[in-house]
């Protein structure tokens, strides 16, 4: 049976990434780089307070994006990745990674204040290539919204062929606080994109989770590359 990650991305999809992106995302690996932190407005800067997300780049090390670390593992039924970012002055994010069968999405289910699962985000994960044009497979992972969407000029890959992905988008579909589904007015969501760098062996990141009322909360744009063989310790 595909790996779960297979599932969510789409089997031809995820065998066209470069193996260790591919093996970091479905099995596990150690990854490291640096990330330019933004936040939002005074609102968007309580939320991401509240939400112990990272601190904003400093204006004076822009140049010097802030050091991330970033484990993965899979644990032991090998349908789950954990996940553990660690972000300069202490702050840390961890997750769990799911493929969801009911809703078919990729779910990645935070921790807060100890608590497991307390808000978690479904996620369409869409093919794309180094341009981040979305790439068709035979499993059609973009939905019609995203079609018409990228019709209006994002940018469509030419022809449908698998070979040509390099990475995915992860769009919000779902958010559930403590297991209950919120509604869309009301969730934040946290798009982004993941796309493997030229050699296969690190990616450039960028994500913005963005509330629909009080507009940015954060966001981080980077790259990370892999760590020694990528597997974690």
């Amino acid at each position: 049976m595909p790996h779960r990650f297979h599932r969510a991305l789409g089997a031809d999809a995820a065998r066209a990434l470069p193996q260790p992106v591919l093996n970091f995302h479905a099995t596990g690996g150690l990854c490291s780089g640096g990330l330019l932190v933004q936040r939002g407005n005074w609102l968007g800067r309580i939320i991401a307070t509240l939400g112990r997300l990272p601190k904003q780049t400093p204006h004076a090390l822009r140049d010097a994006p802030e050091p991330v670390v970033v484990r993965s593992r899979v644990d032991e039924t090998g349908d789950v990745v954990h996940w553990d970012r660690r972000f300069p002055e202490g702050v840390g994010i961890k997750s769990r990674w799911y493929f969801d069968e009911g809703s078919q999405l990729a779910v990645d289910s935070f921790t807060y204040l100890g608590i497991p699962d307390f808000a978690a985000f479904g996620f369409e994960l869409v093919p794309v290539d180094a341009s981040n044009r979305v790439v068709h497979t035979e499993r059609g992972a973009e939905s019609e919204p995203e079609r018409a969407r990228q019709r209006e000029g994002d940018g469509v890959a030419g022809g449908s062929s698998a070979n040509a992905v390099r990475g995915f988008r992860h769009v919000t579909k779902k958010v559930w606080i403590l297991g209950v589904p919120l509604p869309a007015a009301l969730s934040v969501t946290a798009d982004g994109v993941s796309i493997a760098h030229e050699d296969g062996l690190g990616w450039l990141v960028q994500v913005a989770v963005v509330h629909p009322l009080f507009g940015l909360v954060v966001s981080y744009d980077g790259d990370v590359r892999l760590v020694g063989d990528g597997h974690a310790q």
